[in-house]
C-alpha cells in the first residue's frame, strides 16, 4: 500500500511563467507485524509472526513489566529465539517491519509469556508397584505435565502434577520407557527435554526363600522378565543392608553365613544398567548346622503320582543343580518325567524302570539324585571319594527315573493294559501299555530276535515293528538331540554289568574298560559279551553303543537270587540291602570319573 504525502515545490521559471506547483508523491507504507506464537524452548523464548509485504527485515523489541521497550535485534526471517532470558520472568515482545529505509508501526501491547526452563536432572527408579520418576524443581512453575513414550510408540501425556515427582503404576514388566516433563504456570508452559530419562520396568524378585545347607544358607527367588542378573543383599540383626554378589541364576549359596545367626536376605533384578526395587523385609533365616533328612522314603514302591511329587520336591530343594523336564509321552499318554543334574558342557544319560516290574530302580535313581545333590552342598562336595561338584561342573546328566510309566501303574493295579495283552501274572509284567517289551523294541538286530513271543504279552514281545513304541521313540529322539558321552540303564537282577555284545566288537575293549571302572567301585560282576541276538537284539544299551560308538551299560542291581514281586513292598523292607545301595550308589559317580577328562 502507498501512503500519499503532499509537498510544495517551487520551480524557477522565467518571470512571465513563474508559478507554484503542488505535487503528490507516494511513499512506501509497512504493516505492523502480527505475532502468531510465543513459546518456551530449551534455549530461550521463541516468537513467530506473519510475513509483512515489502519488508526486508524485522526489528525485535522486548520489555519486562513496568519497563520501556528495548531493541534486541533485526532479523530477516519471521521467527526469533531470545536466548538472553531468565527463568520465572515475564517477557513482552513486539516488532517493527523495515525495508531498510523506513520502519512500520508496532503493537504497543505486544505479546507476553513467562520464561520457564525445561525440567532436568531426571531420574527413574523401579519400585515395588511401578516406576518412580523425579526431576529438578522449577521455582517459577506451579505444576508439571508428565509424558511417557514406550519403545516404538509416540510421546503421550500422562498427568499434570504439582511437585516434581510422578509414580507410574501402569508400566509393564520388561518394557522400556522414556519419561519427560514440562513445567507449567497458568497458561504458560516450558518446552521439554527430548532426552528425559529412560528405564526398563523390572519387577521385584518375588518368593524369596531360604534353606539351611551344610555349608551355608541357600537363597532362591522368582525370576524377573528381562532381567539378566540379580544382586544379592544381606542384613544381620542391627546391621545395614550389605551387597554380597551378583549372580545370573535365581539362587545363591551364602557360604559366609555364621552358625546360629539371624540373617535377612533381599534381591534386586538388573539388566546391567537398570535395577529393580527390592523387598525391604527380605527373608529371614536362622542358620544352624542342619541334619540331613531325605525326601525319598525307601520303604514303599513309587506310584506315578508319588514319582512326580518327589521329583518336584527334590528340584525345589536343589534348583541350582536340578531342572525338571520331560523326555516325551508314553503309549497311554503319560508324561515321562526327566530331570537334568549339573550344568556342564558334556552330557550323560541314566534311565530306570524300562521294565515295569523293576520299579525299584526308580526308587534307586531318586535316592541317588537326592544323595548326590546333598553331597554337592557339603564342605567336601564329595560322595565317597568322588567329587560331585567337579562332575556337575563338567557334565549335564539327563536322568529318567521311570522310562515306562504305564508299566509302573499296571503292576500296581492302577492301570489296565491294552485288551490285546495276554496277562497271566502281574508280578512278572515287564512290558508297556501295549504289551511290548521296550528293551526288545530298539532297531538293532531286531529282525534276529526269535524268542517265540509273537503277540502282546507280559514280557519279551518285541513289537510289530522296531521302534514302534512311544517310549522307544522318546529315548531315540533324546539321544539324537544330545551327544551323550555314555548311558546307564538300571535293571534288576544279577548284580552284574552287561557292557558288550558280538553284534560288532570293534569298540568292545573301550566299553569293557569303562564298565570295569564301575564294577570296581560297586562290586558288580563283569559279564562276557552277549552272543545271542535274541538277548541283545532290540536292547536300548545295545542300540546306543552301536549307534553312537560310546559306552552303554546295563546295570543289574540286585543279586540274582532275589525275587522281584512288585505287587507288595517286600523288596522295600530292606531297600539298601536289596539293591546293595552302600556300593551301588557309586555307579554313576564311577562312570563320570571314568569319562572325566576325556
Amino acid at each position: 500500500m502507498k501512503k500519499p504525502i503532499a509537498l510544495l515545490i517551487s520551480i524557477i521559471l522565467p518571470a512571465a511563467l513563474a508559478v507554484s506547483i503542488s505535487v503528490t508523491i507516494f511513499a512506501a507504507y509497512l504493516k505492523t507485524p502480527v505475532i502468531t506464537s510465543i513459546a518456551n524452548q530449551t534455549e530461550g523464548i521463541k516468537i513467530n509472526w506473519d510475513e509483512v509485504y515489502g519488508a526486508t527485515g524485522y526489528r525485535v523489541y522486548r520489555r519486562c513489566k513496568g519497563e520501556k521497550w528495548s531493541y534486541l535485534e533485526t532479523v530477516t526471517e519471521t521467527e526469533y529465539l531470545d536466548r538472553n532470558t531468565e527463568n520465572g520472568i515475564y517477557y513482552i515482545y513486539t516488532l517493527r517491519a523495515t525495508d531498510g529505509k523506513t520502519r512500520g508501526d508496532y503493537d504497543r501491547n505486544g505479546k507476553s509469556t513467562k520464561r520457564l526452563v525445561n525440567p532436568d536432572s531426571f531420574k527413574a527408579v523401579n519400585k515395588t508397584d511401578g516406576i518412580e520418576v523425579t526431576w529438578s524443581k522449577n521455582p517459577g512453575a506451579t505444576g508439571y505435565r508428565v509424558y511417557r513414550r514406550g519403545a516404538g510408540e509416540k510421546l503421550s501425556y500422562l498427568k499434570t502434577v504439582k511437585e516434581p515427582y510422578y509414580f507410574d503404576k501402569t508400566a509393564v514388566s520388561g518394557k522400556t520407557y522414556r519419561y519427560t516433563a514440562r513445567a507449567v504456570c497458568g497458561s504458560h508452559i516450558s518446552y521439554y527435554s527430548s532426552e528425559g530419562v529412560v528405564t526398563k520396568r523390572l519387577l521385584n524378585p518375588s518368593s524369596i526363600k531360604t534353606a539351611n545347607r551344610a555349608n551355608g544358607v541357600f537363597v532362591t527367588w522368582g525370576g524377573v522378565k528381562s532381567a539378566t542378573a540379580y544382586r544379592v543383599y544381606r542384613r544381620g540383626a542391627g546391621e545395614k543392608w550389605s551387597y554380597l554378589t551378583t549372580v545370573k541364576n535365581k539362587y545363591y549359596l551364602d557360604k559366609t553365613a555364621k552358625k546360629n545367626t539371624v540373617y535377612r536376605y533381599t534381591i534386586r533384578a538388573t539388566n546391567g544398567k537398570i535395577y529393580s526395587y527390592f523387598y525391604s523385609d527380605g527373608s529371614v533365616i536362622r542358620f544352624k548346622a542342619p541334619v540331613f533328612k531325605g525326601i525319598i522314603n525307601t520303604t514303599y514302591a513309587e506310584s506315578y503320582s508319588s514319582l512326580n511329587s518327589n521329583l518336584k520336591k527334590i528340584v525345589a530343594l536343589y534348583p541350582d543343580m536340578l531342572k525338571l523336564t520331560s523326555a516325551g509321552t508314553s503309549e497311554a499318554g503319560k508324561d515321562i518325567p526327566m530331570v537334568t543334574m549339573g550344568h556342564g558342557e558334556k552330557n550323560a544319560l541314566i534311565v530306570g524302570a524300562i521294565h515295569a516290574r523293576e520299579h525299584i530302580t526308580t526308587k534307586y535313581i531318586l535316592r541317588c539324585i537326592e544323595d548326590y545333590c546333598f553331597a554337592a552342598t557339603t564342605a567336601s562336595g564329595k560322595i565317597g571319594n568322588y567329587n560331585i561338584n567337579k562332575y556337575l561342573d563338567e557334565y549335564t546328566i539327563y536322568i529318567i527315573p521311570c522310562t515306562n510309566p504305564d508299566g509302573l501303574e499296571i503292576v500296581r493295579s492302577r492301570l489296565t493294559p491294552h485288551s490285546s495283552v495276554n496277562v497271566k501274572d502281574l508280578s512278572e509284567y515287564k512290558a508297556n501299555y501295549n504289551g511290548v517289551d521296550l528293551n526288545r523294541n530298539f532297531p538293532l538286530a531286531w529282525n534276529k530276535i526269535n524268542n517265540g513271543v509273537t503277540r502282546p504279552s507280559e514280557y519279551y514281545f518285541k513289537g510289530y515293528a522296531s521302534g514302534d513304541q512311544s517310549e522307544t521313540q522318546a529315548l531315540m529322539t533324546l539321544c539324537e538331540n544330545n551327544s551323550f558321552e555314555f548311558m546307564l540303564s538300571i535293571h534288576i537282577k544279577g548284580n552284574c554289568l552287561y557292557w558288550g555284545d558280538t553284534y560288532n566288537t570293534k569298540y568292545n575293549a573301550r566299553y569293557k574298560a569303562f564298565a570295569t571302572d564301575i564294577a570296581n567301585a560297586c562290586g558288580f560282576y563283569m559279564t562276557k559279551p552277549t552272543t545271542n541276538a535274541s538277548s541283545y537284539g532290540g536292547g536300548f544299551e545295545n542300540w546306543f553303543r552301536h549307534t553312537y560308538n560310546r559306552p552303554g551299560v546295563c546295570v543289574e542291581l540286585s543279586d540274582s537270587s532275589n525275587t522281584v514281586k512288585p505287587c507288595n513292598n517286600s523288596n522295600y523292607t530292606d531297600f539298601n540291602g536289596f539293591v546293595n545301595y552302600k556300593y551301588s550308589k557309586y555307579a554313576l559317580a564311577a562312570a563320570l570319573e571314568s569319562k572325566s577328562g576325556d
